[in-house]
């Protein structure tokens, strides 16, 4: 038997140090690119020695917070990546704050890591980064738009400086006769890793490698025969859910779906059960579960909303679960007929769950409590819960005993992979 390992391994190639720039703010809040932001509200500006003045306060955005920021190369003007209900904007600001234009406004500003980054360069061309489009939106690449550095008045429409995927940019710097920009380039590098777990003790041996590590490559889980793995990968240049033979290490596709995810064999073998997000003209719910030939064929709709889902080959069973209002309902899901009755529920959990092999009992975390496991009966709802001290859990699953599970998660300083066995109490 084996177990599907998933990892991060993240490799940052510095290409430049940004040069010191003299900002503080009042209360540390975060650093970015640009200057140090300390109060997400605010820009203050302190100037050095011999001049003596005291920090003071110029720009405040409140209720919008500020990611980042840059001077004009006149010293006349502030530009700030801001965020509020609304989209993010790029806009400047007279030195005293008064006087605001806009520059840009895209949703994808703040990059796949939520923050941003931007330069203005002597030449009055400011540098910032645009997330992907789905299913590449962990990725960015660097814009510019020229600005007149007095008015702030956009001269022109941005322009793409880098393409491809792969990658995310931070970190820009210009320097000084404004003839070289540099920045950082980080890639995460999600590894893809298989162990074999021991007969009779359940032990894991040493993690393989599966796949080229040089693809994005994501485990969702295992074909009814556990001869092979399903995989959602960019190997294509896009992303695809695939399928890999344990023996041959053959890859073949299963869905080209541009942004599908959460893939599922169904127990009789036939279907692939996977998730469709909508489109951006599209009305309604936000996704849909669809289901396809698992050897090619049309896709058909088995149901629209947010759901997860999985199935077990040994109890010829698949369930759904879905929030609604503060609970997270669990049904018997029918690849063709689709959802059917309910058969559990929980109060405020996470979308993280696992059904075992005999279809009698989810295990479960609690929302926000990062260190229990909840088990929820499929024949009356009945729930018990075990505690696992100094842990912060990330992902469960049973073993085919129905008695045993693998937890991943912190453990006190270390990240590791523990199987419990449970016992008729529900202690582990």
């Amino acid at each position: 038997m084996s177990l599907a390992i998933f990892t991060y391994l993240s490799v940052t190639v510095r290409l430049t140090t940004s040069p010191s720039l003299e900002f503080a703010c009042p209360v540390q809040y975060f650093t970015r690119a640009g200057g140090t932001v300390e109060d997400s509200r605010c820009v203050t500006r302190k100037r050095r020695k011999p001049f003596g003045e005291e920090p003071h306060r110029i720009l405040s955005l409140a209720p919008s917070g500020i990611v980042a920021f840059n001077w004009s190369p006149t010293s006349k003007r502030i530009m700030c990546l801001s965020f509020d209900k609304n989209d993010p904007v790029l806009e400047s600001f007279s030195s005293d704050g008064a006087q605001r234009v806009l520059a840009v406004s895209d949703r994808k500003l703040l990059g796949p890591d939520g923050y941003g980054t931007l330069a203005w360069a002597p030449s009055g061309r400011v540098f910032y980064r645009l997330a992907e489009a789905a299913p590449n939106e962990q990725y960015d690449n660097i814009w510019s738009i020229d600005v007149d550095s007095n008015s702030g008045r956009p001269l022109g429409q941005p322009s793409q400086i880098t393409t491809g995927t792969g990658f995310t940019q931070t970190s820009f710097s210009v320097s000084a006769d404004g003839k070289r920009f540099a920045y950082h380039q980080m890639r995460i590098q999600k590894v893809f890793r298989m162990v074999e777990i021991q007969g009779g003790t359940g032990e894991i041996g040493t993690p393989k490698s599966l796949s080229s590590e040089q693809w994005e490559n994501w485990p969702l889980g295992w074909t009814p025969d556990s001869q092979s793995v399903i995989l959602l990968s960019n190997r294509q240049g896009k992303s695809a859910i695939y399928q890999q033979n344990l023996t041959t290490q053959e890859m073949h596709p299963l869905v080209s779906d541009e942004g599908a995810g959460n893939a599922v064999v169904s127990p009789d073998g036939q279907w692939v059960l996977f998730t469709r997000p909508s489109g951006p003209n599209s009305s309604g719910k936000s996704a849909q579960l669809m289901r396809m030939p698992v050897h090619g064929g049309p896709v058909a709709l088995v149901l629209s909303g947010d759901f997860r889902y999985d199935c077990v080959p040994q109890s010829k069973i698949c369930l759904l679960s879905e929030v609604v209002g503060d609970k997270r309902v669990f049904s018997v899901l029918d690849p063709l007929k689709g959802r059917g009755p309910n058969v559990a529920q929980a109060d405020g959990t996470s979308g993280q769950w696992s059904l075992s092999a005999d279809g009698k009992t989810i295990a479960l975390f609690p929302a926000e409590i990062q260190n229990k496991i909840q088990f929820i009966s499929t024949e009356g709802g009945g729930t018990r819960q075990i505690e696992l001290k100094d842990a912060q859990l990330q992902s469960v699953a049973w073993y085919p005993d129905n008695q045993h599970l693998y937890v991943s998660g912190l453990f006190g300083e270390s990240w590791q992979i523990l199987r419990r066995q449970l016992k008729e109490t529900g202690s582990a």
